[in-house]
């Protein structure tokens, strides 16, 4: 691991706790079996795992990546509502970013990717997006729908992907590609009504 990421590893990664409790900078996240996509192995779930913050200390800057682990950063606004990005701790292992929409401080939607190694996924490209989660908040349905009225009849999911694709311009990624229903890490056939549109 490069010293700059050992130094973040070492001030933000923390012992293994509960999901909720999880430090975002935690290798333990993807040292067990499902981080990201079912048919990853150990050493391709590592490998994402710190390209993810690789790529991220050489585009933000270390003291960057502190800030994205503990603020949000506003990245669209129509005033009523809004997308924030931020480093996740709640998720142990689907992803370590995720973009919001919320009502004020009330989440909404989230989309939630890493930047990973392109050759793993197929690409040739040296660095991808890789999206692993696209999911309402639980109970929050009625929110979703009122949102996707007020912003003219654009969901939640468009918004936040559209400045996903936003985000990729900037960082001259040229690739973003979704982790498939059945390699979902949570994907059960009893729930495939639900991940296959969603993620298929």
């Amino acid at each position: 691991m490069p010293e700059r990421l050992m130094e973040l590893a070492m001030r933000h990664g923390g012992p293994p706790q509960g999901s909720a409790q999880i430090y975002a900078l935690s290798l333990w996240k993807c040292m067990t079996n499902g981080y990201l996509a079912k048919s990853l192995s150990r050493d391709e779930a590592v490998s994402c795992f710190l390209r993810n913050y690789e790529f991220l200390v050489k585009k933000v800057s270390c003291e960057g990546v502190l800030k994205l682990c503990s603020d949000d950063y506003v990245l669209w606004d129509n005033r009523r509502y809004h997308v924030t990005a931020k480093m996740e701790h709640g998720i142990l292992d689907e992803s370590e970013n995720t973009l919001h929409f919320k009502e004020g401080w009330r989440a909404i939607y989230g989309t939630s990717f890493s930047f990973v190694p392109g050759h793993i996924f197929g690409s040739d490209e040296p660095d991808v997006i890789l999206i692993s989660r696209m999911q309402g908040r639980a109970g929050e349905g009625e929110k979703y729908l009122e949102a996707t009225k007020s912003c003219g009849d654009i969901t939640p999911q468009f918004v936040t992907y559209n400045v996903l694709l936003g985000l990729a311009k900037t960082l001259r990624i040229h690739s973003i590609i979704g982790v498939a229903a059945q390699n979902q890490v949570y994907y059960k056939e009893a729930l495939s009504d639900i991940f296959i549109p969603t993620y298929d």
